[in-house]
């Protein structure tokens, strides 16, 4: 069953950007705020000029009221990273790799230490913080979809049901049955 994902983009005026995060984060889009992006994605908003910028203001407050939501994982950028988008690239599709940072760093013939730290710097995560949260991430979809909890704990390269449910449950707050329940 596949997930659907609705994405739209708003440009925010510099002056209202003061009340969001000044790092890259997701947050819970609440019924109000999903209202709001629909209503400003429009071209022609009946009021003018003067209701845009209250809708836009209106949003703002929305968006800094939501909590953060532990969904962010930050990509490693272009040039002397592209090994490190390549290793990304290589767990995302296939979250339940188990090669650990050693090993990565054999691969790109660099040393453990150095791997690590180039990961940190392009990323800001560690790279066992990083793999943990695509791992974390990944499932959520495999859940979407309907599988069930063991085959995806082990889909996503954990060796238990129990140890999925555990780092679930500390990421999110709840256990994967009850996220499934929720939807």
């Amino acid at each position: 069953m596949p997930v659907a994902l609705q994405a739209h983009g708003l440009f925010v005026r510099e002056d209202l950007c003061a009340r969001l995060p000044a790092v890259d984060c997701v947050v819970h889009v609440s019924g109000l705020l999903r209202e709001l992006i629909m209503a400003l994605t429009q071209s022609d908003i009946p009021g003018g000029v003067r209701r845009r910028q209250l809708l836009g203001e209106l949003l703002v407050e929305e968006l800094h009221a939501q909590p953060l939501l532990p969904l962010h994982l930050p990509w490693p950028a272009g040039g002397a990273d592209s090994a490190l988008q390549q290793v990304c690239q290589a767990l995302v599709d296939d979250p339940g790799d188990s090669a650990t940072a050693a090993e990565w760093a054999s691969r790109l013939a660099i040393g453990d230490k150095t791997f690590q730290r180039r990961f940190l710097q392009a990323t800001g995560m560690t790279f066992g913080r990083w793999r943990q949260q695509l791992r974390l991430m990944s499932s959520l979809t495999l859940l979407l979809q309907g599988l069930p909890i063991t085959q995806v704990a082990l889909a996503c390269g954990y060796d238990s049901h129990s140890a999925y449910s555990t780092a679930f449950r500390k990421q999110f707050g709840q256990t994967p049955s009850a996220f499934v329940a929720t939807r």
